[in-house]
């Protein structure tokens, strides 16, 4: 078997370059020493991302044997055949979205977009990444909605996290936590 078309889509994302740049500095933030280093100025070409999902769509990941993208969903299929979705996807789903009357409310964006919090440290810079994203395939307000409560929630635990790492732990937590570790690997091997 295959996994879905909407981890072919996250993984996208991943490999595009301002996430993997990002990626990094992110694991740096969150598990690392240092600050996450955010460019307020750098925003992700959803034009680029177009062009990208819809070869995606053509051929797959050729690498490992696929076809072309599989399993695409209406709504992901009706904006890619939109003859504007390669210039300008925002307009080309506005429209799909506009011709469905409400009746496209799919959860790809959602699926797709839960990667696009993790470079981000800011909330809005994490909600306006996600935004962009969201719009260039899926333009119907619910779905908006969902992608920007998750990339919240995202960003909050994210920022939990970090704010974890400061914090002292008693040393009967560690040497849980250590246990629990050994535990693990014992149940691998």
């Amino acid at each position: 078997g295959d996994w879905t078309d909407d981890t072919d889509q996250a993984i996208l994302l991943l490999l595009h370059p301002l996430l993997l740049s990002s990626l990094s500095e992110c694991y740096d933030a969150v598990i690392g020493e240092k600050e996450g280093d955010e460019k307020e100025g750098e925003k992700y070409n959803v034009a680029e991302y177009a062009k990208t999902l819809m070869r995606w769509a053509e051929r797959g990941f050729e690498n490992i044997g696929d076809q072309g993208g599989q399993g695409i969903g209406s709504t992901v299929a009706a904006v890619l055949r939109h003859p504007l979705f390669s210039t300008q996807p925002h307009e080309a789903a506005r429209e799909v979205c506009l011709k469905a009357q409400g009746r496209a409310a799919a959860n790809g964006a959602v699926m797709r977009t839960s990667f696009s919090s993790l470079p981000f440290s800011s909330l809005s810079l994490s909600l306006t990444y996600s935004f962009d994203l969201c719009l260039s395939t899926h333009f119907d307000l619910r779905c908006v909605a969902s992608v920007l409560a998750l990339s919240s929630l995202i960003c909050q635990v994210l920022s939990f996290i970090r704010s974890l790492r400061s914090l002292p732990l008693p040393h009967d937590l560690l040497r849980m936590l250590h246990l629990s570790r050994s535990l693990g690997l014992l149940l691998l091997s």
